[in-house]
């Protein structure tokens, strides 16, 4: 995994990924050096935030949602997604591992996304020589139709890998930035469960279901967040948003 993101660190250039500098190897270890940013992890940001937002409302948590403001969560929520439109379309390969603590926030709070060392190439992309070579060497070559490691963390894993079967590497990107729309709307999760992991697996794949149960999400008053949300958490990979119908929704369009 440390050698595919020192792989992919060499080749990505874009202000929404994290800016990567070449590894340098021990005798027994191989280091990646990756700039630091000063806003720290969103998932540190949002929970300070939200925190900071009970206390404000005495502790009462269940007076609605505390996530961040709308104005930053539509700018944060764009820049994620044309970091992964870059690496979809430019560099030809997947995240496959996104999640509030692989955003980091640069000086100025803007995205910077990091954890590339879950990427695996899509199928039939244009990916370069360099990322299909290396992904050859572990098993997920460009040749195969779909995806089949199972991974990514258990709230932000859309229904198919759940399900166990094979994946789209871009769809399960979209779902996955999805999650983090949600989460940075609510402070909550989508499907999040304190009974089981297995109840958060099962609200999974029965999405489609459970996001209109959540109450977070029934409490939404702008139909614009909502319709984006369900199109970016589809249970059916198929029907999902790619992510140029993301970034051209009436939600994110216009967004600077």
């Amino acid at each position: 995994m440390i050698e595919r993101e020192a792989l992919i660190g060499r080749i990505v250039d874009h202000p929404h990924i994290v800016q990567s500098y070449p590894p340098f190897m021990t005798r027994t270890d191989l280091f990646l050096v990756q700039k630091a940013y000063g806003g720290g992890e969103l998932y540190e940001a949002l929970e300070s935030y939200s925190r900071s937002a009970a206390v404000g409302r005495g502790g009462a948590s269940g007076e609605g949602p505390l996530g961040l403001p709308v104005t930053i969560v539509k700018r944060l929520a764009r820049e994620l997604a044309e970091a992964l439109q870059y690496l979809h379309e430019k560099c030809g390969v997947a995240h496959r591992n996104i999640k509030l603590e692989n955003i980091a926030l640069d000086d100025e709070n803007s995205v910077r996304l990091g954890g590339l060392g879950m990427c695996a190439v899509l199928p039939t992309s244009r990916a370069t020589p360099a990322v299909r070579d290396g992904d050859a060497m572990n098993g997920t070559g460009a040749d195969d139709s779909e995806l089949h490691l199972c991974c990514g963390s258990k709230h932000y894993v859309a229904p198919e890998i759940v399900q166990g079967v094979g994946y789209d590497g871009a769809s399960v990107d979209v779902w996955a930035a999805g999650v983090v729309l949600f989460a940075l709307l609510t402070g909550s999760f989508p499907f999040d469960s304190e009974t089981s992991e297995e109840e958060i697996f099962h609200r999974i794949k029965n999405a489609d279901k459970f996001l209109e149960e959540n109450p977070l999400f029934q409490s939404m008053d702008d139909p614009q967040a909502k319709d984006l949300l369900r199109n970016m958490l589809r249970g059916n990979a198929k029907a999902r948003f790619s992510l140029s119908e993301v970034l051209e929704h009436p939600y994110l369009k216009n967004v600077k």
